[in-house]
């Protein structure tokens, strides 16, 4: 890929990032995301979920979103989702406190990694690279778009970051 290529890739995750930013609740957007992220991990997992809910503040809000959709839309309970669920009604499972600080799961983190994901399937870029490598990945190109909308992270270093914490478990 050279220059020329890579700007039109840096201009297709521009208006990526642009539409999201503009067009998105952010807070439904992420509490969609730890809902189907709960619904799955209870299909695929669900005693990892369960017994690490009540200790992890992020698989705790997986697990209360994921069983109120299911409460809500009359989707069946599994025996251990009900008794985790009488356990939690009753006050016997707390909260666990938040580790503080930045928040994990910004509305940039998931326009991040949908851009990435977008850009490696639209125009065939990597989504990252060596370090030592041309700087023609899609978060070389996120961070330029990120840089130009005024938002952060603006360097490859760190939408790389945001990238390997979050990407989607069936990418590698």
């Amino acid at each position: 890929m050279d220059e020329h290529e890579f700007q039109d890739v840096i201009a297709e995750a521009r208006r990526h990032l642009e539409g999201f930013f503009r067009t998105t609740d952010n807070t439904s957007l992420i509490t969609t995301g730890l809902t189907m992220s709960g619904l799955r991990r209870l299909r695929t997992t669900p005693e990892a979920l369960l017994v690490n809910a009540p200790l992890d503040f992020t698989d705790y809000r997986r697990l209360t979103l994921a069983l109120s959709y299911k409460v809500e839309t009359g989707a069946p309970l599994e025996e251990a989702e009900r008794a985790w669920l009488a356990k939690f009604l009753r006050g016997e499972i707390e909260k666990p406190q938040s580790k503080g600080g930045r928040p994990r799961n910004t509305d940039t983190d998931v326009a991040i990694v949908l851009a990435v994901l977008q850009l490696t399937d639209l125009k065939g870029v990597s989504p990252t690279r060596n370090d030592a490598s041309s700087p023609f990945s899609a978060c070389d190109a996120i961070a330029a778009a990120l840089a130009d909308l005024g938002r952060s992270p603006t360097t490859f270093e760190g939408v790389k970051k945001v990238w390997l914490r979050h990407r989607p478990e069936s990418v590698e």
